[in-house]
Formats: C-alpha cells, sequence, structure tokens
C-alpha cells in the first residue's frame, strides 16, 4: 500500500530520485531552523520523509541511506554558518572550511546511530515499514539529545526551532523539553503514514493538499515576519523599582567595534563613557546588561579613572551592572590564564560567572599531541580558550533574584540551561556575535531563546553585539530591546517569577520519553509484529493402487 505523500509504487522512483527528494525534505528542515515561519514546509517535509522511507523499507540498507541522506542536508542547511570561525588569514581556509562541515554532518549523522540501531532491534519481528518507521524517529531523537553532549558538542540546528511556530508548541514545550517536542511531531509523522493503508487515503491528493497547505501557512509566517511574535516593552514610568512586584528592569547594551581590530585607548574611553551614561539612565534598582566582551581586557586592580567613575555610579545610583569582560584565573601553581566572563557589578559587592562550555573548533580544542597543529591553524596559537573552573560558574543575587548567566554558544545546550535556570528566577545571555551577520543564524538565535523560554518556564535576557538584544518571556514571545549595537530606548519590563518554573524543569529530562509511548503501543496493539510463520501442510498421497498383475507372479 502506499505511505502518506508519497506514490503507490517505489518502483516509479530510482533510488537515486528518492535521495534527491529526501535530501530536500532535509534542508527544508534546516531552512526552518532559521527561520521559523517556515514550520509547515517543515512538517510537510517529515511527513514525505517517511514516507519515502516506507516505500523502500524491504530494500535492505536503502532507508538508512536515505535517512543518512536527509541528515546532511538537514545539517547543510541549517548549519551552513557554521565555516564562520575559521580566520580568513587561516593556512588553506577553504580546505579547513570542508574539513569543519565534514565534522559537521559526521557529527550529525553518529549521534543518530545510536536510535537506528535501537529501533531496527526492538521490533526485529515487525513488519518492515513499521520498524523502519520506528527506526527513524528514534535515530532523529537520539541526534536530538546526544548532539549537545561532550566537548564537542552543540545544539544548533534543532528540530524544536524548526518547529517553535508549530500549534502546540506554547502548550506542550513546557511539559515535554525541546527534546520531548520533537520527539511527539515525529512519532506523529511516522503514525499517520502507518495509519495511511488502513484509512485508505488517496496518496496523490493528500500530497498535493498537504504541499498547498504547508506552502500557504509558510507564506502567511513569513509575511507576518519576526513581528508576529514581538511584544513591544511597556514604558518604565517609576523612578524606582518596586522590589514588592518583582520586577526586574534592564537595558540592554551592544557593540559595534571591529574584533579584528586593536582595542586603543580611544575605543576603550569610548565604551565607558556609553556605560556610563546607560548607568545614568537606569532607575534605582535596575539592571544594565551589556554583550559579551564589551570590554576585550579585564578590571583594573584599584578603581582608578574611568572604571572607579563606574563603581561610583554603581553605588550612587543602586543598580546593578553586569558586564562582559575576560577575567583572570589561577588553577593551582599554573600561570594564570584568562577566560571568557561577565563581571557583576553591585553597589556593595562584586562577582564574575566564567563561560563553561567553549564553541568547539571555534574557541576551544583540548590540550593534547593532535589538537596543537590544528589549533595553530584555527586560533593562532598552539592551545584556544580554557573553560572557567567550577567555582566561577554560581549565579548572581541580582535585584533580589538570583540570575543564571549563559555565554554565546551555551544557549544551544540544553541540560545546561536547565542546571543554570533551576537556580535562577531569571537568566542573562550574553552574547558577541558581531562576526556573524547571516539572517539564519540570527533567526536561528530569536528560535533558541524563545525555545529556552518555553521550556525553563524562565525569562531570558539576551544582550548581543550584532543582532538584536531582545527578551524571551515564558510564554514564548519576545521584547526587543536594542538592535545592532546601538543602545535601547527605553528599558523592558518583566516579571521575575519565584516559581518552580516549567513541568519539564521540575520533573527533569525523562518526560521527553513519553511520546514515544503512544507510538510504541500502537505500533504493538496493531498487530506490527509478524505472526509466526506456518508451514503449508502437503498435500495428501494417493492412495496406495493394487498392481493390476500382482496374480501374474
Amino acid at each position: 500500500m502506499p505511505s502518506v505523500l508519497t506514490r503507490s509504487s517505489s518502483a516509479a522512483h530510482p533510488l537515486w530520485g528518492q535521495g534527491l527528494h529526501v535530501a530536500g525534505c532535509g534542508a527544508a528542515v534546516g531552512l526552518a531552523c532559521g527561520w521559523s515561519a517556515l514550520w509547515p514546509l517543515a512538517l510537510c517535509a517529515l511527513l514525505i520523509w517517511a514516507g519515502r522511507l516506507r516505500s523502500v523499507a524491504q530494500g535492505g540498507h536503502q532507508a538508512l541511506l536515505l535517512t543518512a541522506l536527509g541528515l546532511c542536508a538537514w545539517s547543510l542547511a541549517g548549519l551552513g554558518w557554521a565555516v564562520i570561525p575559521v580566520r580568513p588569514e587561516a593556512p588553506w581556509r577553504p580546505l579547513l572550511q570542508l574539513g569543519l562541515l565534514a565534522l559537521v554532518l559526521a557529527h550529525h549523522l553518529v549521534c543518530a546511530l545510536p536510535g537506528w540501531v535501537a529501533g531496527r532491534m526492538l521490533f526485529r519481528r515487525a513488519a518492515a515499514e513499521a520498524q523502519v518507521l520506528l527506526a527513524w524517529v528514534l535515530a532523529l531523537a537520539s541526534a536530538e539529545a546526544l548532539r549537545p553532549l561532550g566537548w564537542w558538542g552543540h545544539g544548533y540546528g534543532a528540530l524544536a526551532t524548526a518547529l517553535i511556530d508549530a500549534p502546540g508548541s506554547q502548550s506542550l514545550l513546557p511539559w515535554l523539553s525541546s527534546l520531548g517536542w520533537a520527539t511527539l511531531c515525529l512519532s506523529l509523522c511516522a503514525g499517520l503514514n502507518l495509519l495511511q493503508p488502513r484509512a485508505g487515503w488517496r496518496p496523490r491528493s493528500v500530497r498535493m493538499g498537504g504541499w498547498l497547505l504547508a506552502g500557504g501557512l509558510s507564506g502567511l509566517g513569513l509575511w507576518s515576519g519576526p513581528d508576529a511574535q514581538v511584544v513591544r516593552p511597556p514604558t518604565a514610568s517609576a523612578n524606582t523599582v518596586d522590589s514588592d512586584t518583582v520586577t526586574a528592569l534592564a537595558l540592554a547594551l551592544g557593540t559595534n567595534r571591529d574584533r579584528a581590530a586593536p582595542w586603543t585607548a580611544a575605543d576603550r574611553e569610548a565604551a565607558m563613557s556609553r556605560l556610563l551614561a546607560a548607568v545614568v539612565r537606569l532607575p534605582a534598582g535596575g539592571v544594565l546588561a551589556t554583550s559579551e566582551t564589551y570590554l576585550p581586557q579585564s578590571a583594573p586592580e584599584s578603581p582608578i579613572g574611568a572604571w572607579g567613575d563606574l563603581l561610583d555610579a554603581v553605588a550612587t545610583r543602586q543598580v546593578d551592572v553586569l558586564l562582559g569582560m575576560p577575567q583572570w584565573v589561577s588553577d593551582g601553581d599554573a600561570a594564570p590564564y584568562p577566560v571568557n566572563a561577565v563581571r557583576h557589578l553591585a553597589p556593595t559587592r562584586q562577582a564574575v560567572y566564567g563561560k563553561a562550555r567553549l564553541v568547539p573548533l571555534g574557541e576551544y580544542l583540548p590540550d593534547a599531541p593532535w589538537g596543537r597543529p590544528l589549533a595553530r591553524w584555527l586560533f593562532a596559537s598552539a592551545q584556544g580558550e580554557r573553560p572557567a573552573p567550577a567555582d566561577l560558574q554560581e549565579p548572581f543575587f541580582v535585584a533580589g533574584h538570583p540570575v543564571g548567566v549563559l555565554i554565546c554558544h551555551e544557549l544551544s545546550l540544553p541540560d545546561l540551561v536547565r542546571t543554570r535556570a533551576q537556580a535562577s528566577d531569571w537568566l542573562l545571555v550574553a552574547a558577541d556575535d558581531s562576526w556573524i551577520g547571516r539572517a539564519d543564524y540570527l533567526g536561528q538565535m530569536r528560535s533558541l531563546l524563545r525555545l529556552r523560554a518555553l521550556e525553563t518556564g524562565r525569562p531570558i535576557l539576551r544582550a548581543a553585539s550584532g543582532g538584536p538584544s531582545l527578551l524571551a518571556l515564558p510564554d514564548g514571545h519576545t521584547q526587543d530591546t536594542a538592535s545592532g549595537g546601538r543602545p535601547a530606548l527605553q528599558p523592558v519590563q518583566f516579571q521575575a517569577p519565584t516559581t518552580p518554573g516549567s513541568p519539564a524543569l521540575r520533573l527533569g529530562p525523562w518526560m521527553a520519553v513519553l511520546p514515544l509511548l503512544p507510538l510504541l503501543a500502537g505500533l504493538w496493539r496493531a498487530g506490527a509484529s509478524r505472526p509466526p510463520s506456518r508451514r503449508t501442510p502437503a498435500s495428501p498421497l494417493p492412495p496406495l493402487q493394487e498392481w493390476p498383475h500382482a496374480d501374474a507372479s
């Protein structure tokens, strides 16, 4: 029987044609990661992808090949900007960029392999179509779960970012988390393909209707743009923040400084002047948050000059400043080394948060013999940056609330965000993305921010140097505060919750497996297991006949 959105016979399409079709489906999912308005196209692509796998379920390893092709196209479309960190002056830069893309693809495939093997082993006696679709669901869910793990891990190009605007996301994401939401959508696509023969749907009409509906909804989403999820910030009319209403005011301040240009005294004076001007604009109890490495040099040992003026302004105005700047740390008897950090300036104290997870191959490589030659190409030194020690990863206490801090790349890691959110009332993301001007990257960061706010139930403020600085609320809406390195015209205002957070944050990541249970139960109830084979009884032998000449002997 034909499957959903596929033709009735796989013989009508050669393998290379089906491979191109599946690669297009994977590319559609990757594009939706950067432009969330394309979620109908992503869902339609997942349905077609599952249907193509079902049509070649009897073809041995063809289903595995089509799954790999779709994942590669997904990574290329959703993570094509990953080659930007390679330095322009690096030797053999095109070769390094190709190698980096190859590592991205291999990482996605390796993380999907355990799920595929588990799906093929789980229902050995199942019908071939059910077994392949279950393996496909588990493979893609396995990739979503395993890619953020390890020093080489990341969470970019996740399926949940592509489906952040799909119906039901705002209701189910707080319960299921991003992994559970992706698994639910995959299970629905597989289930529809398994139910299609029983429902008697005509595949050609369903396919055309699905494409028209997906194209119409995607066009409507692109026409409305990201402003559909934007809530304009209210005007702050009070001069002080009422602590009884647990309301915080925040002003995000970025910078458009050229990273490759040297840091001069004039640049330092200009940056400090902007900081002082922003502090003066804040009401008492307000919070000023800057982008990552707003000041590319560490704090002086004594409060002199412009640094002393900043500390005096913080104490006089009774405000808090979360300032992105490096921090020198010591590890035993070893020489001090700088870490990427955010410094908290309060009227009576200071604290530092250091970046725990660095960008693999962009900022960090293990200090090993095999990594040092590659580090010279990527970082122009024998070693990249080093993660901060554990004692510099505690939350800040800002304006009466514990605040978790994430620096740029750390926003993509769901486990790290969950850890920070469990000990905080709201989160700050300090980012330096002025060197990545691609629209798909900036759109993916917006979707990631909304995704983390939904699955944690915490407001998240992102202070960026390139893209728009914005605030994501626990209901999935955003408030733009600044854009392109310009300070906000007015602060954003939000409630810092004192609740335990979303159900997914309280109950843990095991909630993500719940969407798989109905799929497994449906496979079992539908009789996916093959009945035991019965041998066809042989036809009975004809009765013995008497030899007609028996008496002749």
